[in-house]
């Protein structure tokens, strides 16, 4: 079942890279960054890595940010792959549209 859904999603990355590229003639992707909650089945990056023929690799939001009192390194960690998106909201200003 892990299989499978891997190649279902792998399947449509890579028809949205090639309409991607042949949208964008001259643009060139050298690296895919996975994130979300699907980003931790098992394998699932790798394969897309393969399939893709680009780097492929996990994108985790808290990178280049310190852990603060209160904050569990570990748990950011665990809640990384679900992350990103309100992370970047939650680095806005009032005024960004």
């Amino acid at each position: 079942i892990i299989s499978s859904t891997n190649e279902i999603i792998t399947e449509e990355i890579r028809n949205s890279l090639e309409f991607f590229s042949g949208s964008n003639s001259g643009s060139q992707i050298n690296m895919c960054y996975v994130s979300g909650g699907s980003s931790v089945i098992p394998g699932l990056t790798d394969h897309i890595g393969r399939v893709i023929g680009v780097g492929t690799e996990f994108l985790n939001p808290f990178a280049k940010i310190k852990a603060g009192k209160g904050l569990n390194p570990t748990y950011l960690q665990q809640i990384a792959p679900f992350a990103p998106i309100a992370l970047g909201l939650g680095l806005r200003k009032a005024s960004d549209s």
